[in-house]
Protein backbone atom coordinates (compact mmCIF):
# COMPACT_ATOMS: atom_id res chain seq x y z
CA UNK A 1 0.00 0.00 0.00
CA UNK A 2 1.05 3.10 -0.76
CA UNK A 3 2.27 5.47 2.41
CA UNK A 4 -0.02 8.28 3.30
CA UNK A 5 1.24 11.93 2.71
CA UNK A 6 1.22 12.66 6.59
CA UNK A 7 -0.96 15.94 7.03
CA UNK A 8 0.34 19.66 6.81
CA UNK A 9 1.14 21.42 10.04
CA UNK A 10 -0.34 24.52 11.00
CA UNK A 11 3.01 26.31 9.90
CA UNK A 12 3.05 24.78 6.63
CA UNK A 13 -0.28 25.03 5.89
CA UNK A 14 0.19 28.79 6.65
CA UNK A 15 3.26 28.70 3.91
CA UNK A 16 1.89 27.08 1.49
CA UNK A 17 -0.68 29.15 1.19
CA UNK A 18 1.18 32.56 1.46
CA UNK A 19 3.10 30.85 -1.60
CA UNK A 20 -0.16 30.14 -3.82
CA UNK A 21 -1.51 33.44 -2.67
CA UNK A 22 1.74 35.39 -4.26
CA UNK A 23 1.82 33.12 -7.49
CA UNK A 24 -1.82 34.14 -7.93
CA UNK A 25 -1.20 37.81 -7.34
CA UNK A 26 1.70 37.89 -9.82
CA UNK A 27 -0.50 35.81 -12.46
CA UNK A 28 -3.36 37.86 -12.34
CA UNK A 29 -1.16 41.53 -11.96
CA UNK A 30 -3.39 42.44 -8.40
CA UNK A 31 -2.32 43.75 -5.60
CA UNK A 32 -0.92 46.31 -6.30
CA UNK A 33 -2.41 49.89 -7.08
CA UNK A 34 -1.44 53.49 -7.58
CA UNK A 35 -4.16 56.18 -6.34
CA UNK A 36 -4.12 59.06 -7.85
CA UNK A 37 -4.32 62.69 -5.06
CA UNK A 38 -7.24 64.99 -6.20
CA UNK A 39 -6.55 67.95 -3.90
CA UNK A 40 -4.04 68.43 -1.23
CA UNK A 41 -4.37 70.58 1.60
CA UNK A 42 -1.81 71.51 4.55
CA UNK A 43 -3.43 71.23 8.45
CA UNK A 44 -0.84 71.90 10.68
CA UNK A 45 2.78 71.96 10.57
CA UNK A 46 3.79 68.70 9.03
CA UNK A 47 0.19 67.43 8.21
CA UNK A 48 -1.41 67.05 5.37
CA UNK A 49 -4.88 66.50 3.62
CA UNK A 50 -5.18 64.47 0.35
CA UNK A 51 -8.21 63.87 -1.32
CA UNK A 52 -7.86 60.71 -3.40
CA UNK A 53 -9.57 59.20 -6.41
CA UNK A 54 -10.46 56.16 -4.51
CA UNK A 55 -10.20 54.80 -1.31
CA UNK A 56 -6.98 53.20 0.53
CA UNK A 57 -7.97 49.35 0.54
CA UNK A 58 -4.42 49.32 3.51
CA UNK A 59 -3.40 52.11 4.83
CA UNK A 60 -0.87 50.58 7.08
CA UNK A 61 0.99 49.55 4.16
CA UNK A 62 0.74 52.80 1.66
CA UNK A 63 3.68 54.01 -0.09
CA UNK A 64 3.91 57.50 -1.22
CA UNK A 65 5.65 59.17 -4.24
CA UNK A 66 6.16 62.59 -5.52
CA UNK A 67 7.17 62.70 -8.86
CA UNK A 68 7.90 59.43 -9.71
CA UNK A 69 10.23 59.31 -6.49
CA UNK A 70 9.47 57.25 -3.77
CA UNK A 71 9.15 58.64 0.10
CA UNK A 72 10.66 56.54 2.25
CA UNK A 73 8.29 54.77 4.93
CA UNK A 74 10.26 56.31 7.94
CA UNK A 75 9.37 60.14 6.89
CA UNK A 76 5.52 60.19 7.35
CA UNK A 77 3.07 58.21 9.12
CA UNK A 78 -0.86 57.57 8.26
CA UNK A 79 -2.97 59.72 10.96
CA UNK A 80 -6.24 59.08 9.82
CA UNK A 81 -8.47 57.84 7.26
CA UNK A 82 -11.91 58.44 5.90
CA UNK A 83 -13.33 55.52 3.82
CA UNK A 84 -16.76 57.29 2.46
CA UNK A 85 -14.84 60.62 1.49
CA UNK A 86 -11.65 59.52 -0.41
CA UNK A 87 -9.45 61.62 2.13
CA UNK A 88 -6.35 60.44 3.67
CA UNK A 89 -4.22 62.58 6.43
CA UNK A 90 -0.77 62.18 6.43
CA UNK A 91 1.70 63.57 8.92
CA UNK A 92 5.49 63.89 8.05
CA UNK A 93 8.65 63.34 10.77
CA UNK A 94 10.14 66.62 9.53
CA UNK A 95 10.32 68.87 6.73
CA UNK A 96 9.92 67.93 2.98
CA UNK A 97 10.07 70.38 0.85
CA UNK A 98 9.83 68.45 -2.21
CA UNK A 99 6.07 67.12 -1.16
CA UNK A 100 4.87 70.53 -0.08
CA UNK A 101 6.20 72.18 -3.53
CA UNK A 102 4.29 69.26 -5.99
CA UNK A 103 1.01 69.59 -7.25
CA UNK A 104 -1.10 67.14 -6.42
CA UNK A 105 -1.71 65.49 -9.85
CA UNK A 106 2.36 64.49 -9.36
CA UNK A 107 1.65 62.78 -6.41
CA UNK A 108 0.55 59.20 -6.08
CA UNK A 109 -0.21 57.29 -3.49
CA UNK A 110 0.57 53.47 -3.67
CA UNK A 111 -1.11 50.61 -2.07
CA UNK A 112 1.01 47.37 -2.32
CA UNK A 113 -0.65 44.27 -0.33
CA UNK A 114 1.88 41.76 -2.41
CA UNK A 115 4.70 42.69 0.62
CA UNK A 116 2.50 42.00 3.37
CA UNK A 117 2.19 38.57 2.09
CA UNK A 118 5.72 38.04 1.71
CA UNK A 119 5.76 39.39 5.21
CA UNK A 120 3.63 36.56 6.60
CA UNK A 121 5.36 33.73 4.79
CA UNK A 122 8.59 35.09 6.54
CA UNK A 123 6.80 35.20 9.50
CA UNK A 124 5.89 31.51 9.44
CA UNK A 125 9.31 30.44 8.16
CA UNK A 126 10.74 32.02 11.13
CA UNK A 127 8.19 31.58 13.65
CA UNK A 128 5.97 29.14 12.51
CA UNK A 129 6.74 25.92 15.08
CA UNK A 130 5.95 28.44 17.60
CA UNK A 131 2.26 28.03 17.22
CA UNK A 132 -0.43 25.32 17.25
CA UNK A 133 -4.09 24.58 16.63
CA UNK A 134 -5.55 24.80 20.32
CA UNK A 135 -6.33 21.59 22.01
CA UNK A 136 -8.81 23.02 24.25
CA UNK A 137 -11.75 25.01 25.36
CA UNK A 138 -11.15 27.93 27.81
CA UNK A 139 -13.92 26.05 29.44
CA UNK A 140 -15.16 29.44 30.82
CA UNK A 141 -19.05 30.29 31.96
CA UNK A 142 -21.36 32.76 29.91
CA UNK A 143 -21.69 35.86 31.83
CA UNK A 144 -24.85 37.05 32.45
CA UNK A 145 -24.15 40.65 31.76
CA UNK A 146 -25.46 40.37 28.16
CA UNK A 147 -28.75 38.84 27.15
CA UNK A 148 -28.77 36.36 24.88
CA UNK A 149 -31.21 34.32 22.70
CA UNK A 150 -31.39 31.06 24.23
CA UNK A 151 -32.17 29.15 20.93
CA UNK A 152 -29.07 30.58 18.67
CA UNK A 153 -27.20 33.02 20.78
CA UNK A 154 -26.55 30.93 23.71
CA UNK A 155 -25.35 27.52 22.80
CA UNK A 156 -23.07 29.74 20.16
CA UNK A 157 -21.22 31.49 23.01
CA UNK A 158 -21.07 28.16 24.98
CA UNK A 159 -19.77 26.50 21.95
CA UNK A 160 -16.98 29.72 21.62
CA UNK A 161 -15.91 29.52 25.45
CA UNK A 162 -15.81 25.30 25.67
CA UNK A 163 -13.93 24.58 21.59
CA UNK A 164 -10.57 25.02 20.84
CA UNK A 165 -11.84 26.55 18.02
CA UNK A 166 -15.11 27.59 16.71
CA UNK A 167 -16.72 29.38 13.50
CA UNK A 168 -20.34 31.21 14.27
CA UNK A 169 -21.74 32.54 11.24
CA UNK A 170 -25.46 33.49 10.37
CA UNK A 171 -27.05 36.57 8.56
CA UNK A 172 -26.54 40.61 9.00
CA UNK A 173 -28.50 41.56 11.59
CA UNK A 174 -28.29 38.62 14.04
CA UNK A 175 -26.47 39.34 17.15
CA UNK A 176 -22.78 38.05 16.24
CA UNK A 177 -21.31 40.83 16.96
CA UNK A 178 -23.40 42.90 20.25
CA UNK A 179 -24.08 39.71 21.84
CA UNK A 180 -22.30 36.59 20.69
CA UNK A 181 -18.71 37.92 20.19
CA UNK A 182 -18.87 40.75 23.17
CA UNK A 183 -20.42 38.16 25.23
CA UNK A 184 -17.24 35.59 24.68
CA UNK A 185 -14.97 39.06 25.53
CA UNK A 186 -16.39 39.70 28.96
CA UNK A 187 -16.95 36.17 29.76
CA UNK A 188 -12.79 36.39 28.82
CA UNK A 189 -12.26 39.79 31.01
CA UNK A 190 -14.32 38.03 33.76
CA UNK A 191 -11.90 35.34 33.98
CA UNK A 192 -8.95 38.15 33.93
CA UNK A 193 -7.96 36.92 30.81
CA UNK A 194 -6.55 38.88 27.89
CA UNK A 195 -8.84 39.10 24.49
CA UNK A 196 -7.32 39.96 20.91
CA UNK A 197 -9.76 40.72 18.25
CA UNK A 198 -8.75 40.15 14.50
CA UNK A 199 -9.99 40.81 11.65
CA UNK A 200 -8.96 41.10 7.98
CA UNK A 201 -9.53 44.95 7.44
CA UNK A 202 -9.88 48.25 8.99
CA UNK A 203 -13.33 48.73 8.26
CA UNK A 204 -14.34 45.10 9.62
CA UNK A 205 -12.39 45.94 12.69
CA UNK A 206 -13.51 49.30 13.26
CA UNK A 207 -17.25 47.28 13.01
CA UNK A 208 -16.37 44.35 15.31
CA UNK A 209 -14.49 46.65 17.84
CA UNK A 210 -17.48 49.42 17.78
CA UNK A 211 -20.14 46.35 18.35
CA UNK A 212 -18.33 44.85 21.17
CA UNK A 213 -17.23 48.56 22.76
CA UNK A 214 -21.15 49.80 22.79
CA UNK A 215 -22.20 46.36 24.22
CA UNK A 216 -19.57 46.60 27.10
CA UNK A 217 -20.69 50.03 27.76
CA UNK A 218 -24.25 49.44 27.63
CA UNK A 219 -23.99 46.58 29.75
CA UNK A 220 -22.27 48.97 32.81
CA UNK A 221 -18.63 47.99 31.82
CA UNK A 222 -15.52 50.13 31.59
CA UNK A 223 -14.33 50.41 28.49
CA UNK A 224 -11.04 52.24 29.16
CA UNK A 225 -9.20 48.77 28.74
CA UNK A 226 -10.19 48.78 25.15
CA UNK A 227 -7.58 49.53 22.79
CA UNK A 228 -7.88 49.24 18.97
CA UNK A 229 -4.42 49.53 16.97
CA UNK A 230 -3.53 50.53 13.73
CA UNK A 231 -5.26 53.36 11.60
CA UNK A 232 -8.99 53.72 12.99
CA UNK A 233 -11.55 55.18 10.80
CA UNK A 234 -12.40 58.98 11.28
CA UNK A 235 -15.87 58.00 12.57
CA UNK A 236 -14.21 55.39 15.11
CA UNK A 237 -11.65 57.45 16.21
CA UNK A 238 -14.10 60.47 16.57
CA UNK A 239 -16.93 58.21 18.39
CA UNK A 240 -14.01 56.60 20.38
CA UNK A 241 -10.86 58.43 20.73
CA UNK A 242 -9.72 56.94 23.74
CA UNK A 243 -9.89 53.48 22.38
CA UNK A 244 -7.62 54.73 19.51
CA UNK A 245 -3.98 54.59 19.40
CA UNK A 246 -2.16 58.43 19.64
CA UNK A 247 -2.73 58.29 15.56
CA UNK A 248 -6.78 58.32 16.68
CA UNK A 249 -6.43 61.00 19.06
CA UNK A 250 -4.45 62.78 16.34
CA UNK A 251 -7.01 61.95 13.86
CA UNK A 252 -9.75 64.41 16.28
CA UNK A 253 -7.69 67.25 16.84
CA UNK A 254 -7.76 66.98 12.70
CA UNK A 255 -11.08 67.40 12.49
CA UNK A 256 -11.65 70.05 14.54
CA UNK A 257 -8.45 71.88 12.46
CA UNK A 258 -10.65 71.20 9.65
CA UNK A 259 -13.44 73.16 11.74
CA UNK A 260 -11.42 76.13 12.39
CA UNK A 261 -10.56 76.54 8.95
CA UNK A 262 -13.92 76.29 7.48
CA UNK A 263 -15.25 79.03 9.99
CA UNK A 264 -12.53 81.42 9.15
CA UNK A 265 -13.74 81.44 5.64
CA UNK A 266 -17.02 81.49 7.00
CA UNK A 267 -15.99 85.09 8.79
CA UNK A 268 -14.63 86.18 5.44
CA UNK A 269 -17.81 86.00 3.52
CA UNK A 270 -20.07 87.28 6.68
CA UNK A 271 -19.76 91.23 6.97
CA UNK A 272 -22.31 91.81 9.22
CA UNK A 273 -20.82 93.24 12.42
CA UNK A 274 -23.22 91.54 14.45
CA UNK A 275 -22.18 88.24 13.05
CA UNK A 276 -18.49 88.64 13.32
CA UNK A 277 -18.13 88.71 17.34
CA UNK A 278 -20.30 85.24 17.40
CA UNK A 279 -17.87 83.81 14.36
CA UNK A 280 -14.69 85.19 16.04
CA UNK A 281 -15.15 83.88 19.75
CA UNK A 282 -16.07 80.41 18.55
CA UNK A 283 -13.10 80.46 16.79
CA UNK A 284 -10.99 80.88 20.08
CA UNK A 285 -13.25 78.02 21.18
CA UNK A 286 -12.35 75.64 19.01
CA UNK A 287 -8.42 76.57 19.00
CA UNK A 288 -8.67 76.65 23.07
CA UNK A 289 -10.46 72.86 22.61
CA UNK A 290 -7.25 71.97 20.10
CA UNK A 291 -5.23 73.09 23.04
CA UNK A 292 -7.06 70.72 25.94
CA UNK A 293 -6.88 67.99 22.88
CA UNK A 294 -3.15 68.08 23.50
CA UNK A 295 -3.10 67.84 27.00
CA UNK A 296 -5.84 65.30 26.94
CA UNK A 297 -3.44 63.30 24.52
CA UNK A 298 -0.96 63.73 27.55
CA UNK A 299 -3.20 62.31 29.59
CA UNK A 300 -4.16 59.46 28.00
CA UNK A 301 -0.72 58.63 27.80
CA UNK A 302 -0.03 58.85 30.94
CA UNK A 303 -2.70 56.90 31.98
CA UNK A 304 -1.56 54.27 29.62
CA UNK A 305 2.15 54.80 29.16
CA UNK A 306 3.06 54.98 32.81
CA UNK A 307 0.64 52.94 33.97
CA UNK A 308 -0.28 55.16 37.12
CA UNK A 309 -2.20 54.37 39.89
CA UNK A 310 -3.81 56.09 43.22
CA UNK A 311 -4.66 59.64 43.13
CA UNK A 312 -2.70 61.14 40.55
CA UNK A 313 -4.23 58.58 37.76
CA UNK A 314 -7.72 59.67 39.05
CA UNK A 315 -6.80 63.14 38.51
CA UNK A 316 -5.84 62.15 34.77
CA UNK A 317 -9.13 60.28 34.26
CA UNK A 318 -10.81 63.59 35.37
CA UNK A 319 -8.77 65.77 33.10
CA UNK A 320 -9.39 63.64 30.32
CA UNK A 321 -13.03 63.39 31.18
CA UNK A 322 -13.86 67.08 31.02
CA UNK A 323 -11.95 67.58 27.95
CA UNK A 324 -14.42 64.91 26.40
CA UNK A 325 -17.21 67.22 27.61
CA UNK A 326 -15.72 70.19 26.49
CA UNK A 327 -15.62 68.70 23.13
CA UNK A 328 -18.74 67.40 22.58
CA UNK A 329 -19.86 70.83 23.74
CA UNK A 330 -18.14 72.18 20.78
CA UNK A 331 -19.65 69.24 18.60
CA UNK A 332 -23.34 69.91 19.45
CA UNK A 333 -22.96 74.55 18.70
CA UNK A 334 -21.28 73.12 15.57
CA UNK A 335 -24.12 71.53 14.50
CA UNK A 336 -26.70 73.86 16.00
CA UNK A 337 -24.96 76.61 14.15
CA UNK A 338 -23.63 75.47 11.11
CA UNK A 339 -26.64 76.77 8.57
CA UNK A 340 -26.88 80.35 10.38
Amino acid sequence: MPRETPPMTLSELCINAAIQYRKFLDVTKRGCEKISVESKQQDGERQWLLKLSKSVFNPDGVQLQVGGEEVSRELFKVVSVDWMKKEIVLEFTQAHPAFEAASAKSIKLVSDLKHLVDNVRRWYEEHGETIAMPEQGAGLAVTDMIPLRPEDQRPAVETVLTSPLSYVFGPPGTGKTRHVLASAVLSHLDAGQVVLILAPTNNALDVAMRGVIEACRNAGRDISKFLRLGTPSADFARDFPRQCEARGIAARLVVLRQEIRWLEEEMQRRRAADDLPRLDGFIERLQNVIRLGHERDTALRELGGLQLAGRRSLEWEKKARDIDREIQDTWAWVEQNRGY
